[in-house]
């Protein structure tokens, strides 16, 4: 039996609720076209990771079901569950992302080709042609605007999952992973549309309070997981004495 398999056979029942967004911070980011273009990647890479992972994860269980006792195997078919489900929110972002990135390079490309040599001054200029009506920066706006809808809808039904399920090794480390690189990403995506639209500036700051309420929430709950589990350890340390002083 591998490693993988011994460890899956003494999963401790964690939250991954605890993976807050860490990667949110308050303060307008760094907005670069090659500095987003490789937070893009970067995403991409972390959501691969954890359908890799997960994927490895439920051929693991499914072949060593029956070594585990009849009473544990229910237990073990509900985690192989939430593991497939991770699998299939984190391949959803995974094509969010990748989307996201031909849209974001078709708007660097846009300023490669521009009089602009700061990407900062571009995006402003979008703005100020999509107003007088301009169908090109009308397109270039639409299409950001879609992506971030897209990556932040799939980021919220990822971490949904991700909230109930237990923690295991090597999935655990790529959703934090995903938690802190597609939380950099959404809030330069968030700054980018900012520049490009006054109402758009609005619904980020918005969002952003929100991803800050949920973090400050999950944070709660896993001090008091923490607590919990602190108290069980002392609870099984007295029962584990009052047992070796029988005879």
């Amino acid at each position: 039996m591998s490693n993988r398999r011994t460890f899956i056979a003494s999963i401790v029942s964690v939250c991954f609720g605890s993976i807050h967004l860490q990667a949110h911070s308050i303060g307008m980011p760094v907005i670069d076209v090659t500095n987003l273009s490789q937070n893009l990647i970067t995403a991409i890479e972390s959501t691969a990771s954890t359908v890799i992972e997960g994927k490895q994860l439920v051929e693991d269980i499914k072949q060593t079901m029956n070594d585990f006792p009849l009473i544990d195997q229910l237990s073990k078919s509900q985690e192989m569950k939430q593991l497939i489900d991770l699998v299939k929110a984190a391949d959803n972002l995974n094509g969010a992302l990748r989307s996201a990135k031909a849209t974001y390079d078709n708007l660097g490309g846009a300023f490669a080709t521009s009089r602009y040599t700061s990407f900062r001054e571009f995006l402003e200029h979008i703005e100020r042609r999509r107003q007088v009506g301009d169908t090109a920066a009308k397109s270039l706006y639409d299409s950001a605007k879609l992506a971030e809808d897209q990556v932040g809808k799939a980021f919220d039904a990822h971490q949904e999952i991700t909230a109930s399920m237990p923690m295991v090794e090597g999935v655990t480390q790529a959703v934090q992973a995903t938690a802190n690189s597609v939380g950099v990403l959404i809030q330069q995506q968030q700054a980018v549309l900012a520049m490009m639209s006054a109402t758009t500036r609005d619904a980020g700051q918005e969002r952003q309070r929100q991803y800050d309420d949920r973090a400050k929430q999950e944070q709660g709950y896993k001090e008091a997981r923490e607590r919990q589990q602190e108290a069980l350890r002392r609870d099984q340390s007295i029962i584990r004495g009052l047992g070796g002083g029988q005879r």
